[in-house]
Formats: structure tokens, C-alpha cells, sequence
């Protein structure tokens, strides 16, 4: 329970200090749409705030398809009217829950 409670810790205190979740909001709250550009400038964007854990162990290309999916996934939550708070990207989002889970040893 502990490894856990540190881990979304982490996670809420790299989501915080995000620049790409306010650039990027309307997008990722579904009100803009994300073609192929808005991606390629999240994903410039992601890399230069991030150091993410996934970088240099798994592929760019890995990444990216990680990283798609989540913002897929964030999109997908914040435009549910059902959800009574908004998500958003962070440091582990190009990483797979799996992968996620192996980094933190959870």
C-alpha cells in the first residue's frame, strides 16, 4: 500500500508542475481535435518537460505509441461528463501500466 500511496504521489506532483497540460487543455479536454501536428507538438512539448523513466530503455517509436494511447485515454476521460475531475499527462505517460508498475515495483 505504501509502494502505491508514493507512486501516485509522484505522479500527482509531476502532473502539477506540467506546462503541457495547460498548452495543450483544450485538446486534452476534447473540445480541439489532435491530428497528426497538435501530436507532433505534444510530443516535442512532452520530451522537453519530461525525463521520462522510459527514456533510452525502450524505443522513440514505443514511446510514442504509449504516449498516444494515454493522451487517447485522457481525452477520452475528460470529455466524460461523468468524471467530476480532469486527468492529464506526466512523466510516466509513455510508459505502459505494466512498465509503470515494474518501475515502481508495485
Amino acid at each position: 500500500m505504501f509502494k502505491r500511496s508514493l507512486a501516485a504521489i509522484a505522479v500527482l506532483l509531476t502532473a502539477a508542475q506540467a506546462k503541457l497540460n495547460q498548452d495543450f487543455a483544450a485538446h486534452l479536454r476534447g473540445e480541439a481535435p489532435i491530428d497528426d501536428a497538435v501530436f507532433e507538438k505534444i510530443w516535442t512539448q512532452y520530451n522537453q518537460e519530461y525525463d521520462s523513466p522510459a527514456r533510452g530503455v525502450k524505443s522513440e517509436a514505443a514511446r510514442m505509441s504509449d504516449l498516444h494511447a494515454a493522451v487517447d485515454s485522457v481525452v477520452a476521460h475528460n470529455s466524460d461528463p461523468a468524471h467530476s475531475y480532469k486527468t492529464g499527462l506526466n512523466a510516466y505517460s509513455d510508459m505502459t501500466d505494466a512498465e509503470f508498475a515494474a518501475h515502481f515495483r508495485l
